[in-house]
């Protein structure tokens, strides 16, 4: 029987596959197993093995109720475990082992709204990407849920300190891995880039910020999210209601004794108060690892010299819908005046201006589409924007896009209207896996031009990779974000520059929620 290609890195050799120009190589263990007494602390080094490890199958997904991967990318098959902290690689190869050395590399996070997901879904296959860009891809899992971000005093760390966040500190053991290892695998320890998207680009950003994280890589895009952390008092808030629901004492021991399924089941009332205003978990400002809010942090300097890209789609939260009851979503002005006011807005002043600059460029500007536009804006376009001209003005490399390519999946939502240009619609067309499966295909629509546009957006997301700029020949006009310019690229069935895209409703929404600076920092 012939075996696959072979690297030896620092826990033992493993043992991958290779096929169509490329040797992956699949849950590969970066720390040792987060269970028993290593659950709610940092991951802890993996016990090396000797001989040759198999490295032709993902590991297990984090524990976690699927429901909303499934619907929107289709499930993935793979069984869930505690012991999950594995990462995948994906290197330019022909079987043999042999590689040279110095190429670029992009790590990616997955989303899922810090509570689903896993590296392993096909969607997240890093083939194309490194065939296609001569790069190695990584893919890495992290713990999700309360099993990832649980915060409590009773967790404190002696040796850090830590008393949360070990999703994070998972995110920077993968980084550290990669900065050990990847150059057995042609890559270049000194030119990563990561990248993410929902959850996971709310990582990306997170690790920006992160002291303990910065030297690891060298560019990042945060697709679909915000460097926006949560206030450590909710995460602590957040951790009586878990305990209360377990019906356990506050102390390590009981936690770490604790029936997982148990701490699945009891997770829904932590998920809704870490929610609060927003539509997923984060990690939180815990005055070390995340030491201050993002403004605060991009006046220290931490992120000169970072080239940052960030992207989102045009309607982004439209496949919220679908997880929502009808009568959750706004249908009339008085239904989405008095949602909006629920959230602390002037409804009516947000509604009046957005309904006017929609107007004026002939866009759609019924009760739904103000829904759509107002939530996307809130929770993911407004605030990315925001920290991306921090870091322009200072200086960096800066650069946005706005995915325009829409989809025609039409499921339950008000007026039988299709999803547009959704969040996750951008995943399977970077990874150029967007005609893989049923969900796939569904997501990015059957209209022509996905091919195409998949072409256009893996060149542009390997070039910044490769040199800190996603300009290509196809998108030659693409120039650096300024907070001045706001220019941004364009990608759907046009490819096309816009200075300060929808700029009335970034100014209306800037008002109406002041930017992160104007939160509380931790002494």
């Amino acid at each position: 029987m012939t075996s696959g290609p072979m690297v030896e890195i620092d826990s033992g050799r493993i043992e991958g596959r290779a096929a169509d120009g490329v040797d992956s190589f699949k849950g590969i263990p970066y720390a040792a197993p987060p269970v028993g007494r290593l659950r709610f602390r940092p991951p802890a080094p993996v016990e090396p093995w000797t001989g040759s490890r198999p490295a032709s199958a993902y590991g297990a997904e984090a524990p976690q109720d699927s429901g909303r991967v499934d619907t929107l990318k289709g499930p993935s098959g793979l069984a869930q475990s505690e012991d999950c902290l594995t990462l995948n690689v994906f290197a330019p190869g022909d079987g043999t082992g042999e590689r040279g050395g110095g190429l670029p590399v992009m790590v990616f996070i997955h989303g899922g709204g810090f509570s689903t997901g896993t590296s392993g879904h096909i969607a997240h296959d890093g083939t194309v990407l490194a065939r296609r860009g001569e790069l190695v891809v990584v893919t890495i899992n992290y713990r999700l849920g309360a099993l990832g971000l649980l915060a409590h005093p009773c967790l404190r760390d002696d040796a850090s300190g830590q008393i949360g966040n070990w999703a994070l500190l998972d995110q920077i053991a993968a980084l550290r891995w990669v900065n050990r290892n990847i150059g057995q695998f042609g890559g270049d320890p000194g030119n990563v880039t990561i990248f993410g998207l929902s959850a996971g680009g709310g990582s990306v950003g997170a690790l920006a910020i992160c002291p303990g994280a910065r030297a690891l890589f060298r560019r990042a895009i945060i697709q679909s999210s915000s460097p926006l952390p949560a206030d450590r008092a909710t995460h602590l808030e957040a951790a009586e209601t878990l305990l209360d629901k377990l019906g356990i004492e506050p102390s390590l021991a009981a936690l770490q004794a604790a029936d997982c399924d148990a701490i699945q089941a009891a997770q829904p009332n932590w998920v809704a108060k870490l929610q609060g205003t927003r539509t997923a978990p984060r990690p939180f400002v815990d005055g070390d690892l995340l030491p201050d809010w993002p403004d605060a942090i991009l006046a220290t300097g931490l992120t000169d010299g970072l080239d940052l890209m960030v992207s989102h789609t045009r309607d982004e939260i439209s496949s919220l819908a679908m997880f929502l009851p009808p009568e959750a979503i706004p249908r009339t002005d008085a239904d989405l005046e008095r949602f909006l006011g629920r959230l602390g807005l002037d409804g009516g002043a947000l509604i009046a201006g957005y309904r006017a600059a929609r107007r004026a460029r002939g866009e759609a500007h019924d009760p739904w589409a103000l829904w759509v536009a107002l939530q996307s804006d809130r929770l993911i376009r407004v605030p990315s924007m925001h920290f991306l001209a921090g870091h322009a003005a200072r200086g960096n490399g800066a650069w946005a896009c706005t995915i325009t390519r829409e989809s025609d999946w039409r499921p339950a939502v008000p007026g039988d209207r299709d999803l547009g240009a959704c969040h996750v619609i951008d995943l399977p067309l970077i990874f150029g896996v967007h005609d893989a499966t049923p969900e796939l295909r569904r997501l990015v629509g059957g209209t022509p031009g996905a091919d195409e546009l998949a072409t256009v957006m893996q060149d542009a997301w390997i070039a910044f990779a490769q040199t800190g700029s996603p300009a290509t020949e196809a998108l030659a006009a693409w120039r650096p974000y300024d907070p001045e310019t706001r220019a941004t690229m364009m990608l759907g069935d046009e490819l096309t520059l816009v200075e300060d895209p929808w700029g009335p409703e970034r100014e209306l929404m800037e008002r109406a929620v002041p930017p992160p600076a104007a939160l509380r920092s931790v002494a």
